[in-house]
């Protein structure tokens, strides 16, 4: 059996404070989870459990709480938030410390529920992505990616004058709700 790349931060135990931005992803990238309709996410009935199971995350892991985060239809954003130090530092094993714990707990609830409706295909990518976030900074400009998300899938390919790093910047400005940047986007083009 061939040995598992181990994707995580080494000497890193992620039980301790902070924020961590998760990313995990259906097996092919198949739209298990909806679709996106002028900007918006519209939930299908499989996107609606992990919503669901997602928001029941604290209830089952302590000192785990939720932050910003968005469905899509083939992958999920979120981060999560762990407000104090739960473990001690010497070496915890992996599959203890909070954040393995809680993907992999939810990972494993959405597809048992997903599959007792008879969807027996449903399957995740192996792993996930995390990301440690070290500060304010990165925080409100993760915060924006995720709430952005929908928005920039809508519009790419579609930004008539360009697609530039400087000219997506211009468009996506940090803090712009996609709602405010459909209407701004739509009043830009009937100029």
């Amino acid at each position: 059996m061939k040995n598992r790349k181990l994707v995580r931060l080494k000497n890193w135990n992620y039980s301790n404070f902070g924020y961590y931005f998760i990313t995990f992803v259906t097996k092919y990238r198949i739209p298990w989870f909806g679709k996106l309709k002028n900007g918006i996410m519209v939930l299908s009935d499989y996107g609606k459990i992990a919503n669901e199971l997602w928001m029941e995350i604290p209830n089952h892991i302590s000192d785990v709480v939720l932050d910003e985060f968005i469905i899509m239809p083939e992958h999920i954003h979120g981060i999560l938030f762990i407000p104090s130090e739960s473990l001690s530092q010497v070496d915890v094993k992996r599959n203890l410390e909070k954040i393995p714990v809680a993907i992999g707990s939810f990972k494993s609830a959405v597809s048992r529920k997903i599959r007792l409706l008879g969807q027996t295909d449903f399957q995740w990518q192996k792993s996930y992505h995390d990301r440690i976030i070290r500060d304010e900074f990165a925080l409100s400009n993760i915060r924006n990616y995720i709430i952005n998300n929908p928005i920039r899938h809508y519009f790419r390919g579609k930004i008539p004058w360009g697609k530039s790093r400087w000219e997506q910047a211009c468009l996506f400005p940090t803090g712009l709700h996609p709602t405010i940047l459909i209407d701004s986007y739509k009043i830009r083009m009937a100029a």
